[in-house]
């Protein structure tokens, strides 16, 4: 088995371990900074900076 490492859980790393699990022997595991998947495309509540001090960047909001 081997483990190849994603970095980010956005539209493109869920993707990514989708097609990673679809190889046999292969195993992905996922970094991600934020507490939820969605990486840019999640709408967040927080502007500037997230509950632990992290900068907010997404391209989502309320009303798009």
């Amino acid at each position: 088995m081997k483990v190849v490492g994603v970095i980010g859980a956005g539209a493109s790393g869920i993707c990514a371990v989708r097609h990673i699990k679809a190889i046999p022997g292969l195993t992905p595991i996922v970094w991600e900074q934020s507490a939820h998947l969605g990486g840019t495309w999640r709408v967040s509540e927080y502007v500037g900076t997230d509950k632990i001090g992290l900068h907010v960047h997404s391209s989502m909001y309320h009303n798009l």
